[in-house]
């Protein structure tokens, strides 16, 4: 460190400080620490999981399905929830994704993988075992909200001595107003109209115009900003 000069923060995603946590344990070989395991990975696996049980052998849209899978998966942890099977659930599709589940967690156990959904909960066990450093200040900025299974890291976390902080969003004067419009056609020439005239009167203002069915209507969505903002490509 250069004399008079401060240290660079350390800033990263939660999910990016959740890997880089479990990988520093394993490099240092504290305790038994299984191979992180996400990203691509993961999406190919539950593919194959998917394409080889008896009751998908040929789904329609595998890789959508294995996409809806893998949230649900993510979700039921974030949650604390068990990933089946369910007491008194008897359609097909909850066993069949019951089943899912426990062929993929039986994989990963075997392989000595760590799901990127169980991050969380391996960092808090092992800091309460001692295997894993505990930052002595952690900042939180960017969350709307805590899931119960971030609660139970941050929890732990602080039993291990570690000061957290949670920054607080900047508070801004917010109006709200409800424009109806008579068609979708209507409804963006009036956004962006509106958008126009913001700038105009700010030029340093930013501003996101919200477009549900973007894919399909990106070109009508590209064409009308083009003419209110960039009228002599015309």
């Amino acid at each position: 460190r250069c004399p008079g000069r401060q240290a660079t923060p350390d800033i990263l995603p939660y999910s990016a400080w959740l890997r880089r946590t479990t990988e520093d344990a394993l490099y240092r070989g504290t305790g038994e620490t299984p191979l992180p395991f996400g990203g691509t990975a993961r999406t190919v696996l539950w593919e194959r999981i998917i394409a080889e049980h008896a009751a998908t052998r040929h789904p329609l849209n595998l890789p959508g399905t294995a996409a809806a899978a893998l949230e649900a998966w993510n979700r039921l942890h974030q949650w604390h929830l068990p990933p089946g099977p369910w007491p008194g659930e008897t359609s097909l599709e909850v066993r069949t994704f019951a089943e899912w589940c426990a062929d993929y967690r039986a994989r990963c156990d075997a392989a000595g993988w760590l799901d990127d959904a169980r991050l969380a909960d391996h960092v808090a066990q092992a800091l309460r075992a001692g295997t894993i450093d505990a930052p002595a200040r952690l900042l939180l900025a960017g969350f709307d909200d805590f899931n119960p299974q971030q609660l139970a890291l941050w929890e732990a976390l602080r039993e291990a001595g570690s000061a957290l902080q949670i920054v607080p969003f900047p508070e801004r004067g917010q109006r709200v107003v409800r424009h109806a419009a008579s068609d979708a056609d209507t409804e963006l020439q009036s956004a962006v109209w509106w958008a126009r005239e913001r700038l105009a009167a700010e030029p340093a203002l930013r501003i996101g115009i919200v477009v549900p069915d973007l894919p399909r209507r990106r070109g009508a969505v590209e064409q009308a900003l083009e003419d209110r903002f960039t009228p002599a490509h015309v």
